[in-house]
């Protein structure tokens, strides 16, 4: 989930990119980037961006990547005509009270006008693989759940309702909010940072202009995710 308040070219006002669009802006423009919003959803975090003069909440943030995937959603639906003014939203089982809250109020500023549920990532899983129509003698399956920002394992139950259906409960839970794919990329960049000091004797952190550090690391790290993506089918990559 990455989001930048994008320079124009005809420097008129900021242009809102959500998504792949925006993960080369973590690189050029990282002062109106960010990214891993999810982490600090009910948190005191603020955001600023050049050439904004309000200051952001997580929710807010939240709530223009929700507009965004509201027009995907529509769009794919039916074309202009389909409004969609209410959703359920998937969130991380271990998600505090406080940022369900958040995850509400970003419905808000999504322009949604409601939101039935908030279904746990667990049982949404269960919903999208369909586990009950694997066998009837599916009664209890382990979600492991590890994403862009956080990780969680469930025990989720499948309980019969009173419509002849199933519903899934989620019995169990454990894990942590600030792990997950981002903080693999991050270990990764680390290494290729100190590996490129050992081979030019160069040192990143050493340079005098932080936001040259910044747009450094950045670029490296863009570089990692790529390396871990190809390592998914290959054994190994040569990083550039």
């Amino acid at each position: 989930s990455v989001l930048s308040f994008a320079k124009r070219v005809d420097g008129s006002q900021d242009e809102v990119i959500v998504g792949e669009g925006a993960v080369s802006y973590l690189e050029t423009d990282p002062d109106d980037t960010v990214s891993a919003v999810k982490r600090h959803m009910g948190d005191d975090h603020p955001y600023e961006f050049e050439g904004e003069d309000m200051t952001y909440t997580p929710e807010m943030i939240s709530g223009l990547i929700l507009k965004k995937l509201v027009q995907e959603a529509e769009g794919e639906l039916a074309g202009d005509d389909t409004e969609i003014d209410e959703a359920v939203i998937t969130v991380p089982a271990r998600f505090s009270e406080a940022a369900r809250s958040c995850t509400e109020a970003a419905a808000y500023f999504g322009y949604l006008d409601q939101v039935p549920m908030l279904l746990p990532e667990p049982s949404a899983a269960c919903v999208a693989y369909k586990v009950d129509d694997e066998s009837t003698d599916v009664e209890r399956v382990a979600v492991y759940d590890l994403g862009g920002g956080t990780f969680d394992i469930s025990i989720v139950n499948i309980v019969p309702d009173k419509e002849g259906g199933n519903k899934y409960v989620v019995e169990k839970n454990d894990g942590r909010q600030q792990l997950g794919g981002e903080d693999f990329d991050e270990r990764l960049r680390d290494w290729l940072i100190e590996q490129f000091e050992d081979d030019t004797g160069i040192d990143v952190e050493s340079t005098h202009e932080e936001t040259t550090t910044h747009q450094i690391k950045q670029r490296v790290q863009a570089e990692a995710k790529k390396v871990k993506e190809q390592l998914t089918n290959a054994k190994t990559v040569t990083a550039n």
